[in-house]
């Protein structure tokens, strides 16, 4: 054997010592199976009034439209949904299918109220976003200080 092919089946052996296998397991960090994906979450700590609000991008990947019905937060306390310039929270926020609705404080908002634990900027919270048919699912945010208004111009 010319010492190539030597060097190859040592190669092969040594993966195969080695536990060397092909897995159809996805890799730990992919833990979303529902078909509302949750991208850029983050929660910008609570304002003088004390409530914090949720900033998202939620895309409904399925064919149907579907419903966002709740939110909690593992910082405890209330989420409300709310419609864009809404004073009074909604029961439920429309996901059209194959859209993405973008949530913060000047549109569609998830707000939270009264947590349980502190919203300390630096931080972070694991969100859970449940619909009305889609599987729920979770997103880890980073608690950010809030945004400064814009000066008047």
């Amino acid at each position: 054997m010319k010492p190539r092919g030597a060097a190859l089946v040592v190669l092969a052996i040594a993966a195969v010592a080695c536990g060397s296998t092909t897995s159809t397991t996805p890799p730990a960090a992919i833990t979303d199976v529902s078909d509302i994906h949750i991208f850029s979450a983050s929660v910008e700590a609570p304002a003088s009034n004390g409530i914090a609000q949720v900033v998202a991008d939620l895309h409904n990947a399925a064919d149907t439209k579907d419903e966002l019905v709740s939110v909690a937060c593992s910082c405890g306390g209330t989420a409300s949904l709310f419609e864009p310039g809404a004073t009074k929270p909604a029961t439920s926020i429309p996901l059209p299918s194959q859209k993405v609705v973008l949530f913060g404080p000047r549109g569609v908002r998830i707000e939270l109220s009264d947590p349980t634990q502190p919203l300390t900027p630096g931080s972070t919270v694991t969100l859970t976003f449940s619909f009305a048919t889609a599987t729920p699912a979770t997103a880890t945010a980073a608690v950010e200080r809030a945004e400064s208004p814009s000066p008047a111009a």
